[in-house]
């Protein structure tokens, strides 16, 4: 978002009942530190990988799924990664057959199920590692590192942090994606094409304020107008000081 003239970027911390709104000049673990959520937070923090994350080690994390879902049909189509296919199968088999057991009221899987899952998981690695072993390699840069090729950074991805992408299997309370904080945000982006900037950085902490009030007002069904009536009332009260002696 353009704030007083610069790129800028909203944070959000979400779950079902709450929303949190943070406007901040950077992305990483410097943002994340002035938002003060994720410094003190002891839950599960579901995000999307981004780099920053796994710095604050006093809370457990989980892999959104959506982004290895969009990138493995990919790997299959351009590359014909046969093991992408079969990854993307086993988290979609495995989400459906979760969602089935959370309907039932069953949390959580059997050991047996859930050792399955992980010994299929480590399969397919091997055979990924097979298949990318005849993969071309991307024409290299004339400076900088050599890149890699798509397939390695997804599956070196997946692989280093297997814990956090199998995270919803162990614990059902985590869900599949992060599209919650998705969701979340899409008014943001919607101010923006509306009012396209926001001229002062005060303004701009104003509306997180705001919108993370009126956003969680609506998650917990409450009345909007009546919540922001009483937010004002409570504010007007006279503050009454006395002193004894």
């Amino acid at each position: 978002m353009r704030i007083e003239g610069s790129g800028h970027w909203i944070h959000i911390a979400s779950t079902p009942d709450l929303a949190l709104y943070f406007a901040h000049k950077k992305r990483g673990s410097e943002a994340m530190k002035a938002v003060e959520v994720l410094p003190n937070y002891t839950g599960i923090a579901m995000h999307d990988g981004y780099v920053s994350y796994p710095a604050f080690d006093n809370c457990r994390h989980a892999l959104c799924h959506a982004p290895p879902l969009r990138e493995l049909p990919l790997l299959f189509e351009h590359y014909g990664q046969e093991s992408a296919m079969w990854m993307m199968r086993l988290l979609k088999d495995t989400w459906r057959i979760i969602k089935h057991n959370k309907s039932l009221g069953f949390n959580p899987l059997s050991d047996t199920l859930t050792d399955s899952i992980r010994l299929r998981y480590d399969d397919i690695f091997k055979q990924a590692i097979k298949e990318m072993a005849q993969l071309a390699h991307p024409s290299p840069k004339k400076r900088g590192k050599p890149a890699q090729h798509p397939a390695k950074n997804l599956y070196d991805r997946l692989r280093k942090y297997k814990t956090q992408v199998l995270r919803f299997v162990y614990d059902f309370r985590v869900p599949f994606d992060n599209h919650q904080a998705e969701r979340d945000i899409r008014m943001i982006k919607t101010q923006q094409k509306i009012s396209g900037t926001v001229r002062t950085t005060q303004g701009a902490k104003v509306f997180g304020r705001i919108r993370s009030y009126i956003s969680t007002l609506k998650k917990q069904s409450q009345n909007i107008l009546q919540g922001i009536q009483a937010a004002i009332e409570d504010f007007l009260k006279p503050q009454v000081a006395w002193d004894a002696e």
